[in-house]
């Protein structure tokens, strides 16, 4: 069986929701904090995330428009999750 196979039958109209994300390269992380708290803003907590991508050898996710990871996700506690994510 074919990755592409093995994940198209799931029906994602009941479990998909749209992300909007914009990602910025930050040049000077102390200005970008400063102008954050001058806006209200608060930190909350740490999140580190560790992400494995994986595709077939002939790149068949990429080419029909998909992306596959199993993410890591270790909080401030030091709790971990574990997220499999096809975008």
């Amino acid at each position: 069986m074919r990755l592409l196979d093995a994940i198209h039958p799931f029906d994602y109209n009941h479990s998909m929701h749209i992300e909007t994300e914009a990602k910025i390269k930050v040049g000077d992380l102390h200005a970008i904090e400063a102008r954050l708290r001058e806006l209200g803003a608060v930190w909350k907590n740490r999140r580190i995330e560790l992400d494995c991508f994986y595709d077939t050898p002939e790149r068949d996710l990429p080419k029909a428009g998909v992306g596959l990871r199993i993410r890591r996700e270790t909080d401030h506690l030091s709790q971990t999750r574990t997220i499999l994510c096809l975008k």
